[in-house]
């Protein structure tokens, strides 16, 4: 019980200057699609159970903001599909991961 009552408090202290800058300044859309990002990488970076597929919360708001910076963007996604990489060795789906990521690399 005390872990996960660590957890959530470190989650809201991580996420606290994003919530309130949006409560601030709540009419900038491209503000709050980086408060998105940074909300759920401290929910991915500070939960109490932990898993891969947690960080592709982040990757969904990190999409949207491609149009701001696209080359950080585009290595975000490329790493954030990398660190599924164990679940995929267990799946034995190397190769399609491959041509997934060429693929979107050809057509980015």
């Amino acid at each position: 019980d005390t872990l996960k009552l660590l957890s959530i408090s470190l989650t809201l202290l991580l996420s606290l200057p994003t919530i309130a800058y949006n409560l601030i300044y709540p009419t900038n859309p491209q503000k709050f699609l980086i408060s998105l990002m940074n909300t759920s990488l401290s929910f991915f970076l500070a939960s109490f159970q932990v898993h891969e597929k947690s960080l592709l919360l982040s990757l969904i708001p990190a999409s949207l903001l491609y149009t701001i910076d696209p080359i950080i963007m585009i290595w975000y996604q490329i790493l954030g599909a990398f660190s599924m990489y164990p679940l995929l060795i267990k799946d034995q789906l190397q190769l399609p991961f491959y041509v997934i990521i060429m693929l979107y690399l050809l057509v980015i």
